[in-house]
C-alpha cells in the first residue's frame, strides 16, 4: 500500500494513516508550495510531492521537487529532488539565480 505524506504548519512531513491520502484534506494545501517564480521564458517550480520519491529506498525520504518548465508550453527541462523544505527552499533560490544570471542549470 502506499503510505502519502502530509505537511504542516512548520514544513515538518509526515507520514498519513494507511488508506488517508492528502486530496481528502485540502485545507492546508497552500503549504504545499515551495517556491514559484518566473525567469524570461522559464517558470521554477518547486512543491511538495506527497509520496516518497526516494526509490532507492536508502536514506531519507525525499519529498520535494524543484522543476523548471518552458513557459508558454509546460515542457519540462529540468528536475532536482530534496529531502526537506529547507533543501527544497535553497534549491529553488539557487535554480532562480543561476537563471537570472543566464545560467541553465
Amino acid at each position: 500500500m502506499t503510505t502519502w505524506y502530509w505537511i504542516d504548519e512548520d514544513h515538518r512531513t509526515y507520514p498519513l494513516a494507511p488508506g488517508e491520502y492528502p486530496g481528502k484534506n485540502e485545507a492546508n494545501r497552500h503549504l504545499w508550495r515551495v517556491g514559484l517564480d518566473e525567469v524570461d521564458n522559464y517558470r521554477v517550480s518547486t512543491v511538495f510531492l506527497c509520496l516518497d520519491h526516494n526509490f532507492s529506498k536508502t536514506g531519507p525520504p525525499i519529498m520535494f521537487e524543484t522543476m523548471i518548465f518552458l513557459k508558454d508550453s509546460w515542457s519540462e527541462v529540468y528536475c532536482k529532488r530534496y529531502a526537506s523544505w529547507g533543501a527544497a527552499d535553497l534549491g529553488h533560490k539557487l535554480v532562480v539565480q543561476k537563471l537570472e544570471s543566464g545560467v541553465l542549470p
